[in-house]
């Protein structure tokens, strides 16, 4: 997999606290993440708030996909009104982020989906197999 900012093929994976194992390139310090990635990551429903929406304003990203083998990516607002705007392979709905957008869209998911991050972080964990003790019925 190369790199579709820096063309780097130096990609480590990366081990968030969320529990995420994202793509990040040594070279620029961008981040892959793949289809549910940045939901889990960041603790929303979705990976966009709308895809509907964000795909509304939608430009021609200069960026390939790094996973579709150079498949043409698009640029999407993660939120409308918002100036981060976030690299999407329409293909296999991965997500590029320039280094240090991840700040930048950690603080809007707060805003996007405020309550309920525990519960729905209870569920992805039991979805994905993990007993999690002493919760809330849901």
């Amino acid at each position: 997999m190369n790199c579709p900012s820096c063309a780097s093929s130096d990609f480590s994976p990366l081990n968030t606290s969320e529990g995420v194992t994202v793509d990040y390139c040594m070279g620029c310090k961008g981040i892959w993440f793949e289809k549910g990635e940045v939901a889990f990551y960041v603790e929303t429903s979705n990976d966009l708030p709308s895809l509907e929406a964000s795909q509304a304003g939608a430009t021609e990203s200069s960026l390939s996909c790094p996973q579709c083998d150079g498949g043409v990516m698009t640029e999407l607002p993660y939120l409308q009104g918002e100036a981060l705007r976030l690299d999407y392979c329409g293909s296999c709905a991965g997500i590029w982020l320039d280094a240090k957008e991840i700040v930048k869209l950690e603080e809007l998911a707060r805003r996007v989906e405020p309550a309920g991050k525990v519960l729905r972080t209870v569920q992805q964990l039991e979805e994905m197999g993990y007993q999690v003790l002493g919760t809330v019925e849901h």
